[in-house]
Formats: C-alpha cells, structure tokens, sequence
C-alpha cells in the first residue's frame, strides 16, 4: 500500500516535468513498476531518449513547522555504472532549477521575516566527487541575507532539483539511486511540502531512504512537422495544380507516414519530405488536414491544420460597342463573346426592358432581338456571362425605329410624255448614323417595252462626299447571275478608301453627308407607242440572288438587305418572302445562307416608275400656259413670244404648251392661224374649240343589250339583223324602222329648237335591248357632233387593263369580231394561276372586271383565248 502511495505521489510530482519532458530535445519520463524482496532495491524506471539529457524533478520540503533543518544532503550514485555529468561542465549534475520568480508560494518564518513574492534565499552547492562513477553527495547550504549556516532552512516551501544525466544506449537498464537515510544529517524522513496551489500535492506521502531508478530508452516519440506554419495559407489558381512540399522529423529516427486527414487533395512522400498537391480545386477557400505518423510504438500522428486558397479569373465578356439601329417589325442578331481562365460560360439577359421578342442562347451568346412598335426609342439590353463562381456583365443598346434603318426610293414620275428622254432617280433618304454607308450593289427592272434604258450617271454623293467607284451593266456584259435580261440594270458604288484620285470627306453620317441624296440616276426613252397612253411603267428592286440589292455600312463589316418592299402610291408592304428571281424583296432564307456575305434586315425600298401622260391631260386647247385657265391674255402674251423666242418661251413645259396651241382644232401646232384664232377668242370675236373628247368608247354586245361607255353619246345609229322590235333603255328618244332585211335604229338626245345653243346632256352605258338580233352595224357621235368612230372590231384583240395601276379592281376589255366562247386567266409573275373567267360573248368589245383585294400588290399577266386567238397584257396592282 505503501508502494502504490508512493509511486502515485511520485506520478502526480512529475506532471511538472512532463510539461517539458514532450518537447523535442526532451525525455519523456514515466515510473515504472516498483519491486521489493528482502534487502533489495526499490527501483522505479526513466525513459530517455539516445542520448538526451533526462530531467528529474524532485520537490523537496519539510513540514515541521518548528523545527528547521540546518543541513540538508543527499547522496547521488549508481550501483552499475550509469554516467552523469559534473555540475560545471555541460549543465551540470545537478542545480538549481526555478530561480526565485518560479518558486512556489511565499515563505513566511515564525520569527516575523515576511518576503512577498520573492525570495532572497542564496543556494549554495558544494559538490565533489562529480566523476560519473562512485558516489557524489550533495550538501545544500543557504540564509536569510547574508549567511553563515550550512544547510538551509525550509518551511511548507519547496525546492525543485534536476538530475542532469548524460544517458546513453549503453547505460540502458542500470540505475541511478538517490539515498537521504545515512550519514547525510538531518538523518529522517523526506517531506513533501503541503500548501501548493495544485492541490494534488497536499497527498504526496512521506519519502526517505534510498530511492533508485532503472535508466531504459523511451518508448516513442511522435513525429515533428518543421514547416507546418510556412502552410497556414497555399495560393493558387483552380485551373491548376496547388502544392506545397511539406518536411517532418522524428527523433525517434523512424519512418513517417504522410496523409490527408480531412479536406481535399492528395500527400505524397515519405520520412522527412511530402508533397502536397491539390488540382481542379473550386475556387475559395478549403480547410485541410494533413497528418504525419510515426508507426513505432503507439503509431503517434502529428497534424497540420491550413487553409488552401483557390483564386479564379472572371470571365471577360464583350458587347457590341455604340448603339445599334434596329427597325421594328425586323429581327436583329448580336454576338457577345467572353473569355475565361478554364471555365465553362453561359450567358444570361441580366436586365431587358424591350417589349419584342429577345432570346439569348446561353451556350453561345448569340441574342436575338424583334423589336416592336413599343421599343421605338433607345434602350440597352444587360447581358452576363458566368463561370460558376464570377460574373461579368455588358450592355447592347439598340435604337429602334419605325421602319428600316436605312431607305432606297426609286423615282416616280407622275406625268411623261412619250417619246422623249426622262432620268429616274434612286435616292437614299434614310440611314444608320452609326454605321454609315461604305457601297451599294443594285439590281433594277423595268418594262422594257414600253421603256429603253439610255444610261446610268453617278448620284449627287459622288460630288458631295467625294465618292470614287461607280459603275452599272446591263445586257450581254451585265452581271445577273449571266448576262442581264432585257430589263435588268445593275448598279454598282464604293466609297473607295484604299486609292485613287478620290476618297470620301463625309463624316457625318459616314461617308454620306446629308440626306436625302442619289446613289444614282437612270436615263429612260419613253416609247413612243401610243398604246401606253396613259399607262404607269413600273421600276422596280429586282431579286436574282441573295446579294441583289444590297448596302454595305461604311467599314464593310455588314451587309444589309430589305426589310420591306414599297410599290408606290401605297402605304402597305408587299410580302417579303418568296422564291428567287423575284420583285418581292430578298426571301428568308437570304438571313441564314447568302451566296454572298451574313446578311442583317434593315433596308425598306420603294419601287417607283413613269407614268405615260395621257392626250387629254397635254391637249388643253388655249392654255398655252398650262395654268389651268384656257384662252386668256397670258396665253397669247406666251403664244406671241414664241414667235420671237422660240420654244424657251415655254418655260420648260415645251410639250403641254406645243400640244396647247391647236386653238383652231385644225390639227396643226405653232402655227399663227392658232395665234389669231386665239386672239379673236379672247376678245369674244369667236368661240373656243372645247377639248377633244377621249374618242376610245367601249361597245358591248351581251346578253341581248347594245352597251356603251367612254363618253357622253348624242346619237347612235344601229343596224340589227331582221326585223325586230327593239326596246331603249337609255335616257334618249328612239326611232327604228324595218327595210326588208334589216331593222335600222336611231337613238339620239331629245333635240328642242327652244333650247338651241344651250347645253345638252348625253347619254351612256345600256342604250337598247336588241330582243336577240345581230348587230350589224354601229355609228356614234358625242352631244357635241364629234364623230365617234368605234364599230364592231374587225379583228380579236385584247387591250390594255384599265385602270393600271390599280386597286383593288380594274376592267379587262377585249374585243370580238363575232359571237364565240372565251377565257380570260391571271397569272402571278411566278405562273401561279390566280383567277379565271370564261363563257359566251356576242360580236364587239366585252369588258370583265377583276377584283384583285386578296392578292398582294405586284406585276400580274392576263391571257385571252379565243376562237384560235391569244394574247397576253400585264398588269400592275398597288395596294
């Protein structure tokens, strides 16, 4: 029981070594098992390690209260020959340890001496015999102040020593004893001194006597990591590799085995060296436990606690620079493009205030943009880009509009006279500021019958903004896919930076200036075929392929094409979307694959063309001036003038004037027999010569009723087949009489001799029912005694669609010499058949109407057949 007490007591006494026995350099100290038989010596056991220095602690006090210990001694020795060193050399064999500032409590004497928090004690050793061998004893001696007595007085106060072993392997299992009962006063007990502030040691038992220990090696000791603090943060990039080489000792001299106790990553190596290595890592910040064991003894693990950095680049993304101009109703596509460290992208819309359809794909980056009516103004789609970790964001801005960005017109002239030379303009009159325009390539069509193209000559943007390349083909040396149809006329213009006499000085917009401004100006003979009287010749945007009718902006990076095609006279598109060749603008599939560049909707073109002057619009009998006014003293002050300054008299309206001075009616122009019969009118010496009345009247034959329109009739002299009764319709007086073959029939207005010289009203449209005759003959005259010469065609024929252009209806007339059946078909310019009309018609002109509501504006093509007879006439329709 003893025994136990004691080995507990000396456990408990020797936490204070233990709180340095661990450190490196340091042995770890522990008891071992105590044995007695008979005489022979108590041993307990002190592990050390190689040749460490094994630190003892002994705490030794005396707690007599009264009696003080003059003399302390205590014999140090080793029965087989352990080795220890001598006080003076290498820390000695044994010293003092825990200088004043380190002794436990305050020592109070009975006698009055109070020495707070310090002592003042002086430790003297002497020492001898400190050879390593035999037995050296050890004597304390020391006083208060300045003293004369050997040993040293102590009360409930303790004094710490060391016993510095230079222990070796060879010394394991011998012993070093330490003996207080013999020969070494004050003979008696060992004691332990109570009032520690720990208070396990209030329970330490007495000890006296010889006490030795057995020296062995330490049992391990755990393995070192040098470098663990140089870790506490690693850096490093997640696209790669993040290591750190790691280094360890054992003082054991064992092997160490390295790993990852938590965290990521993998440790490679062995012994002293292990390379830490994470890769892929997500980037921020990932806490990770490495673990270095000894596999000796306990198979002890030493960690390392740090934290692994991942950093990560944020994706660089690009936008569109500036604002683009967009058309509402058309659909736009952007690119945004982003870079990254190794990440994987997608894009996102961020914020969009568009009301249109927007779409981003979020692989790629390609956005599509359908503005609508509502976007018109400036906004600014946000888009972002991520990586998983980082995002950036960019704006596209977008200026909407109503209509295309940019706007190609082709002239319409609205009066031209036939057979002389007339220059139709293409004019640009809207356009992206931003962009600009850096060239244009063309392709125009027109009626080739009724038109012959003379040349092409540079727009007005030539001169004013220093424009360079201009040229146009057409024919056998025209570019269309080939050679160009008759009818086709390309048109081609750079701005041309790179050389040359020329380059552009516009800057803003680029390269154009102001608007509107020609690209070019077309020059047309207008036929002279009296059969286009009053006829609109149409000229328009042509599509052979992909690259027609195209605009380049002014850096050449974009390509733009329609977006919507203009007859004119119409606020209505025509459809966008057809097969090529065709008027219709350049089709869908021109958006996705074009024979010639990517291609952006963003051009709106209007078609125009000539239209034919009418006779009775230049033949305005006396208004020499054209003023609307006929047979005044203007007109005879101009008409004078002619005389003597020839035909600039006019004041460029030469043809209308020319047409005008048939005052006379008989036929002759510019002639002074006019002159003087002008002048006679104006002084009221005669009267004026009404207008030519429109002599084209229409005579129908059908359903037993003679029908006539075009003008106002005053009489009508017919001839029917047989003797027949027939009925008047018109609003006229009839007279009819049978000749024994032929039935002869006169309608007329109701002529009053008390009404002479005032005006008479005609009369038009169903004249007479022939109760089923033949009509053999026809003569007619208008209320003012002209002869109106239509009679029954002597040949089929069919005319020209009146009105043309038209909309949404118009008349198609044809004439046949005899009663027979017919059929009238209307193509579209594709060939598509789109309405059709036939039956039984007597002899004379027939008139069918067409209602064209639910076709789209465009060239149509009408075709008569009949009894071995065909023809084909086009025609126009406007909506």
């Amino acid at each position: 029981m003893k025994r136990l007490s004691f080995c507990l007591a000396i456990l408990l006494t020797l936490s204070f070594g233990l709180a340095f026995a661990q450190a490196p350099g340091n042995t770890f100290i522990r008891l071992g098992t105590v044995t007695a038989a008979g005489g022979a010596v108590v041993a307990d056991t002190i592990f050390f390690n190689g040749s460490s220095v094994v630190k003892f602690p002994i705490i030794y006090g005396n707690r007599d209260t009264t009696t003080y210990a003059l003399s302390n001694a205590f014999r140090i020795s080793s029965p087989d020959g352990a080795n220890w060193a001598h006080a003076a050399g290498n820390g000695g064999n044994m010293k003092m340890t825990g200088a004043a500032a380190t002794m436990p409590g305050i020592w109070v004497d009975t006698v009055g001496f109070i020495h707070p928090n310090m002592y003042d004690l002086v430790f003297k050793f002497n020492m001898w015999g400190a050879d390593g061998t035999g037995q050296d004893t050890v004597m304390f001696s020391g006083a208060i102040g300045p003293s004369t007595f050997p040993g040293m007085p102590i009360k409930d106060s303790g004094v710490f020593f060391n016993i510095m072993v230079n222990a070796k392997i060879a010394d394991v299992g011998k012993h070093i004893c330490i003996d207080s009962s013999t020969n070494y006063p004050p003979t008696g007990s060992w004691k332990w001194p109570a009032l520690y502030t720990t208070p396990a040691y209030n329970t330490f038992p007495t000890w006296s006597g010889l006490k030795c220990f057995i020296l062995e090696k330490a049992r391990n000791f755990p393995p070192v990591i040098t470098n663990c603090a140089a870790a506490a943060q690693l850096t490093g990039s997640h696209c790669g590799p993040i290591s750190f080489t790691f280094n360890g000792t054992d003082a054991d001299g064992d092997a160490i085995t390295w790993s990852v106790v938590s965290g990521p990553g993998a440790i490679v190596g062995a012994n002293t060296s292990a390379v830490y290595t994470v890769n892929g890592l997500a980037a921020g910040t990932h806490t990770v436990v490495i673990g270095a064991t000894d596999p000796a003894g306990s198979n002890t693990t030493t960690t390392c606690q740090f934290d692994v950095i991942a950093t990560n680049v944020a994706p660089a993304i690009t936008c569109r620079a500036g604002s683009l101009t967009v058309s509402a109703g058309n659909t736009v596509t952007d690119v945004v493009t982003a870079t990254d460290d190794c990440d994987p992208k997608t894009f996102a819309i961020v914020t969009n205030p568009m009301v249109g359809a927007v779409s981003l794909n979020p692989s790629t980056g390609v956005l599509t943009f359908s503005p609508v009516v509502a976007d018109s103004g400036d906004h600014c789609i946000t888009v972002s880009v991520s990586d998983g970790t980082a995002t950036s964001e960019c704006n596209l801005c977008y200026h909407v509009i109503l209509g295309c960005a940019y706007n190609l017109t082709i002239e319409n002239h609205p009066a031209v006279i036939q057979g002389t030379m007339t220059n139709v303009d293409i004019t640009l009159s809207k356009i992206d500021g931003g962009e600009g325009l850096g060239g244009f390539d063309l392709l125009i069509a027109y009626d080739n019958s009724a038109l012959s193209f003379q040349a092409a000559s540079q727009g007005t943007i030539y001169a004013q903004c220093g424009w360079e390349y201009f040229t146009y083909r057409y024919g056998a040396n025209g570019n269309c896919s080939g050679g160009c149809p008759s009818g086709l006329i390309r048109v081609t213009g750079i701005a041309e930076t790179n050389n040359g006499a020329v380059h552009p000085t516009c800057i803003t917009p680029k390269y154009v200036g102001a608007l509107p401004t020609t690209l070019a100006s077309l020059q047309f003979l207008v036929s002279n075929n009296r059969t286009l009287e009053c006829q609109f010749v149409p000229i328009r945007f042509f599509w052979a392929d992909c690259g027609d009718n195209t605009l380049s902006n002014a850096s050449g990076s974009k390509l733009y094409i329609s977006c919507k095609v203009f007859e004119p006279f119409s606020p209505d598109p025509i459809d966008a979307d057809g097969p090529l060749p065709t008027y219709l603008g350049a089709p869908n599939v021109c958006v996705t694959s074009t024979q010639k560049a990517a291609v952006v909707r963003n051009i709106d073109f209007t078609n125009g063309g000539v239209k034919i002057i009418c006779g009775s619009e230049i033949d305005a009998r006396g208004d020499i001036n054209l003023n609307g006014t006929m047979n005044e003293i203007a007109d005879a002050v101009m008409f004078t003038n002619y005389f003597t300054q020839g035909l600039s008299a006019f004041l460029g309206h030469v043809d209308g004037s020319i047409a005008a001075t048939d005052v006379n009616n008989d036929g002759i122009t510019l002639s002074v027999a006019d002159l003087v019969y002008l002048i006679r009118v104006i002084v009221g010496d005669a009267l004026p010569f009404p207008k030519p009345t429109n002599l084209a009247v229409n005579v129908s034959t059908y359903d037993s009723k003679v029908t006539i329109t075009g003008s106002e009739l005053g009489g009508v002299f017919m001839v029917l087949k047989g003797e027949v009764n027939p009925t008047l319709i018109a609003n006229a007086k009839m007279e009819y009489a049978y000749d024994g073959a032929n039935t002869r029939v006169l309608v007329h207005v109701p002529y009053d001799i008390n009404n002479y010289g005032m005006a008479l009203k005609g009369f038009t449209g169903d004249i007479l029912n022939t109760q089923g005759a033949e009509l053999v003959s026809i003569e007619m005259a208008d209320v003012h005694g002209y002869k109106l010469d239509q009679a029954l065609p002597s040949d089929y024929a069919l005319l020209q669609n009146y009105p043309n252009p038209f909309n949404p209806s118009t008349k198609i007339s044809f004439d046949m010499p005899k009663a027979g059946a017919y059929k009238v078909t209307v193509y579209n310019v594709t060939g598509q058949k789109v309405a059709e009309f036939a039956g039984d018609a007597a002899a004379g002109r027939q008139t069918i109407t067409w209602d064209a509501s639910v076709h789209a504006s465009g060239v149509y093509f009408y075709k008569l057949e009949t009894a071995g007879f065909t023809a084909t006439k086009k025609a126009v329709l406007l909506k």
